[in-house]
């Protein structure tokens, strides 16, 4: 994302990202932090690129309000001012980098690089986070309502409205923490639910499926051999 109230500079910018750096793409443009803001209870990107002087509000105010939600999208900030102040508030709100204007193209491809690496690091380990408790107090408190109330007919809208989030938003944000989409890591629950049932219980496959959401224990044997490799029947005779 770029917030530049630049345009010149602004489409610049997007056009150097986008070539040079596969796979990189600008899903957001704003001239300034308020309107920015606003753009962040849509989507939220990988990366976020922001001038420090704007309009109606400044970059140092924006990447503020950005950490308070977002702890831990990265921010470069790139700034035609020179000035210690500057920089050590854009580090102590936690920018990862602070550029001068004119960018110096190399010193910045050197950042977008770096800032690629972690992320490609950070997506291998993905698939090992769905069950880890996030440091995020709002992916702590879903996690929650999802194993409190399993057996009920869980859905995002339902827990938007327990933290009382917008729909979309918390869909991007879980994604973004989590590694893994509102659906899937609530199917993973109850499927993990399921088989712990299963191994540690004498109770009928359709009491099982009950107690972990699924009105139909038709649905909730297909969703399992699918996850599972086997029936729900074949997977307790493998346990005993």
């Amino acid at each position: 994302m770029l917030v530049e109230d630049e345009t010149i500079i602004r489409q610049g910018l997007k056009t150097f990202i986008e070539d040079m750096i596969q796979g990189f793409r600008v899903i957001g443009e704003e001239n300034n932090g308020r309107d920015a803001l606003l753009f962040l209870q849509r989507e939220i990107p990988h990366l976020i690129v922001t001038d420090i002087r704007m309009p109606e509000m400044g970059g140092i105010e924006f990447i503020r309000r950005v950490r308070d939600q977002l702890p831990h999208i990265p921010i470069v900030i790139l700034s035609g001012y020179d000035e210690f102040s500057y920089a050590r508030d854009a580090l102590r709100f936690g920018a990862i980098d602070y550029l001068l204007k004119p960018i110096n193209r190399v010193e910045f491809l050197k950042c977008l690089k770096k800032i690629e690496a972690a992320y490609l690091a950070e997506k291998v380990q993905d698939s090992e986070k769905a069950f880890v408790n996030e440091s995020n107090p709002v992916i702590q408190r879903i996690k929650k309502i999802i194993e409190q109330n399993l057996e009920k007919e869980l859905s995002l809208q339902y827990v938007s409205e327990q933290v009382h989030m917008n729909y979309n938003y918390l869909s991007s944000l879980f994604r973004s923490e989590t590694g893994i989409s509102f659906s899937d890591y609530l199917m993973e629950a109850r499927i993990e639910k399921a088989k712990t049932t299963l191994k540690n219980t004498n109770l009928k496959v359709y009491e099982i499926a009950e107690m972990c959401g699924y009105t139909s224990p038709k649905h909730f044997m297909s969703v399992f051999r699918k996850k599972i490799g086997c029936t729900p029947s074949e997977y307790r005779e493998r346990c005993t």
